[in-house]
C-alpha cells in the first residue's frame, strides 16, 4: 500500500502497482470465503 485508505475494491486505487495481482488475489479468497460461510451458516425461517 502506498497510503492508509479504503480496503476491499476502492482500495486498489492505492495498491502498489507491483503488488495489485496479489491484491486482487487476495480479494477473490476473502470474498469466497465470505460466500462459502455464509451459504453454510444461512439462517433457516419457518416459511422454508
Amino acid at each position: 500500500m502506498t497510503s492508509l485508505g479504503l480496503t476491499g475494491i476502492p482500495g486498489m486505487a492505492i495498491v502498489q502497482a507491483n503488488s495489485l495481482m496479489n491484491y486482487i488475489i487476495g480479494m477473490v479468497i476473502a470474498f469466497g470465503a465470505a460466500f462459502v460461510v455464509s451459504y453454510l451458516l444461512k439462517y433457516e425461517t419457518d416459511s422454508e
